[in-house]
């Protein structure tokens, strides 16, 4: 039987309704409560053999100083959270207490008159578990107010009940769509052939762009397994095109009979190799494309190598199939050129190689942001997607809160590494889209 673990008040009752609507029998648990209890909600997740709880949590800034960061809870609470780490959970956590914002005395733990005082050392102290929680690689989802809770808990229990595991936007008409699509479809037919594990796929179409959702739905891959495996696929395509021998040694290992190993290298050598072809082709056709729009522009301005080099900085680098994930550009390039004409050489770039989605400087931001902190492909792929889709204007509501959420919530997790002015920016600019402002 399916079951949900609540831990503390999540929402005004409609996540519960969700979950009954979706078969699951709902088991609450109050985390202001004795150790004991606490032990209990251990031994409820330590003794599902079957893997068939899904953990809905909510810390609040009182769970977290009167319980996580109590001497008397210390041992439970790593217990607790080690549980949690091994099932299918999201912890929905206040955007200033994430940030490290302590915001609410009362006289449990400080009294009014201490409060300016000791704020400092309670911010330091939420930030430092936070931190940690991050560490372990909690799925955290920040919420402002119960509405964007109760949207993101409803999606979480949609995705498990559908049995998704990533979802890849692409957007029409830009630089490697068409490569990135093929490249999906091999990746699935890939799994189940080296797997035995079957993977479907869905497409939701907009006039901007596409939509693919991978699931499982016997839930045979779980996400996180998935992530592997889409990493491994990537190198393994790599392989194929720099190593066959070593690419063939990877399916030997995973049990393919060696009469399929030799058809299989073959197939998919020929498939990166006409993936890297198309894409070489398709972006000097986009190149000609931008140089013949600016000849006749920038005619009296005689720039020659010096704009050539600019418009190379500007668009993807393939060398290698991961860059059809990574988009890996120049960086740091000095030109010498009037900063006119740079934005006018940008601006008919990014139409030219970005497709039908027109993205400005904050997503621009996020993109890098993206490409230099995710810590897989496969995480790479499914933030910019959450990024097109948050600014497709034909996405459900409800989708582009969730993707939306999903940016600021990597980006809350990563702001301090991109500096103060850019994370306020970005946060801004995120909250706006999901509707604070």
């Amino acid at each position: 039987m399916k079951q949900a673990l609540i831990l503390d008040n999540i929402d005004r009752g409609s996540t519960y309704t969700f979950f009954q609507a979706n078969d699951f029998y709902i088991n609450k648990k109050i985390l202001k409560s004795s150790v004991s209890n606490w032990e209990s909600i251990c031994e409820i997740l330590e003794t599902d053999n079957k893997d068939e709880i899904v953990v809905v949590g909510k810390f609040t800034e009182h769970i977290m100083f009167r319980y996580f960061l109590n001497e008397e809870y210390m041992e439970v609470s790593k217990r607790l959270i080690d549980s949690i780490l091994r099932k299918k959970h999201i912890i929905f956590i206040y955007s200033d207490n994430y940030q490290g914002y302590f915001n609410f005395f009362d006289d449990e733990y400080v009294s009014p008159g201490e409060a300016k005082n000791q704020k400092r050392e309670f911010d330091s102290k939420l930030k430092a578990l936070i931190d940690a929680f991050n560490i372990q690689d909690l799925n955290i989802a920040v919420y402002e107010t119960l509405v964007d809770l109760e949207i993101s808990s409803q999606s979480f229990i949609d995705n498990i009940s559908q049995g998704l595991l990533l979802r890849f936007y692409i957007p029409n008409d830009k630089f490697g769509s068409a490569e990135l699509d093929k490249f999906i479809i091999l990746f699935k037919d890939f799994i189940s052939t080296v797997t035995s594990k079957s993977i479907n796929i869905t497409q939701n179409r907009t006039k901007y762009g596409i939509t693919c959702t991978l699931f499982s739905e016997t839930s045979e891959i779980k996400h996180d397994d998935l992530y592997k495996m889409f990493d491994d696929f990537t190198k393994f395509m790599e392989l194929c095109l720099n190593n066959p021998e070593a690419a063939a040694e990877i399916l030997i290992n995973n049990n393919i009979p060696k009469e399929r190993v030799s058809f299989l290298i073959t197939k998919h050598i020929k498939e990166a190799k006409r993936i890297l072809l198309d894409l070489k082709q398709d972006k000097e056709r986009r190149l000609l494309s931008i140089r013949q729009s600016l000849e006749s522009e920038l005619l009296e301005e005689h720039l020659g190598d010096e704009l050539n080099k600019k418009i190379e900085s500007l668009v993807p680098s393939i060398s290698g199939i991961v860059d059809l994930i990574n988009e890996r550009k120049i960086e740091n390039l000095q030109i010498n050129i009037n900063p006119q004409i740079i934005n006018k050489v940008e601006g008919v770039v990014a139409k030219e190689f970005n497709g039908s989605v027109v993205l400005n400087k904050e997503d621009y931001q996020l993109k890098e942001m993206i490409q230099k902190y995710s810590v897989t492909a496969a995480q790479s792929a499914e933030l910019k997607s959450a990024l097109y889709e948050m600014k497709d204007a034909e996405i459900p509501t409800k989708d582009k809160k969730v993707a939306t959420s999903k940016l600021k919530n990597f980006v809350l997790k990563f702001g301090e590494k991109i500096g103060e002015v850019a994370f306020g920016v970005l946060t801004k600019y995120l909250e706006k889209k999901m509707g604070f402002e």
